[in-house]
């Protein structure tokens, strides 16, 4: 008999205590879960967030319940306008020629005057012409400088008639002189651009000037007969102005190219015993260059 009762006594009392309370939570736990697990199917298919989708996306949030690879379309209101695009911005031009201004030009030119003598003489020849010029600019469009001038002809030819005396005869003879001829002229300058940023411009100049005549060949002919001396080298000294008028294109930052139209006037007289003056003009096209 106490064998029997040691076999079935009661079980330990605080095993039995714990047991309800967790058949009530898994109780609880169960009737949480039933509402969502059962009300999903139904709000997909009725067009209604369920409980459970909106815990997963708040409120604001965006979802798509399609395909994952399905992007919705922009909205025209909202898309950016890429079919206007922005203005560029305007570069301003430095005014030119506001500072340090260097000119250099070279062409070529034909002279043509007249020899104020004993007898009356033309010379005329072609040969190259330079200009150069070095000032600055008080103001822009506005420079002040010097200037050099140069035309030099490997020939300029003198002609002019000569008569000859013998035995109460006269005769007429044509003399002719072929001599390099080189003209100079040096002196202030002033030089204007009507439009600062533009490339037109005019000059004038005005100063000292010298010729120099280099030994050359004189002819003395009459009826086909010629007898032909050397002649001696010979130079005068005098006064001299030049105009210009040109335009320039930008090909650098503060660099210019064009073409410059010049008129050269010299009168001078010649340091020989029989004095002479010459008066001639060169007109002269040349490639221009500006520093500035």
């Amino acid at each position: 008999m106490e064998a029997s009762n040691t076999m079935h006594s009661p079980a330990d009392p605080n095993a039995m205590s714990i047991a309800p309370y967790l058949r009530r939570a898994f109780a609880l736990f169960g009737l949480a879960l039933a509402p969502l697990l059962v009300a999903s199917p139904s709000m997909a298919q009725g067009g209604t967030t369920s409980p459970l989708t909106a815990a997963l996306h708040p409120q604001g949030a965006p979802h798509h319940s399609g395909p994952p690879s399905a992007v919705p379309p922009a909205s025209p209101a909202t898309s950016p306008k890429t079919d206007a695009p922005r203005p560029a911005p305007k570069r301003e031009r430095p005014a030119r020629h506001d500072g340090f201004f260097l000119r250099a030009a070279a062409g070529a030119g034909y002279s043509f005057g007249e020899e104020e003598a004993d007898y009356d003489t033309s010379a005329q020849g072609a040969g190259a012409s330079l200009h150069l010029t070095i000032g600055g600019s008080p103001r822009p469009g506005l420079v002040l400088g010097g200037t050099l001038t140069m035309f030099d002809a490997p020939k300029t030819t003198r002609r002019w008639d000569e008569p000859y005396h013998q035995d109460g005869v006269t005769y007429e003879f044509e003399r002719e002189v072929v001599v390099p001829t080189r003209l100079s002229m040096h002196g202030p300058s002033f030089t204007y651009y009507p439009n600062p940023q533009e490339g037109l411009s005019f000059s004038v100049t005005a100063g000292f000037a010298r010729v120099t005549f280099g030994q050359g060949d004189n002819t003395l002919s009459r009826e086909g007969i010629s007898a032909s001396t050397k002649t001696h080298p010979d130079y005068g000294e005098g006064f001299g102005a030049e105009i210009n008028a040109g335009y320039e294109a930008l090909v650098g930052k503060r660099f210019s190219l064009g073409g410059l139209l010049s008129l050269t006037y010299f009168h001078v007289e010649t340091d020989r015993p029989d004095k002479i003056e010459l008066t001639t003009f060169i007109p002269s096209l040349r490639l221009v260059g500006t520093l500035y």
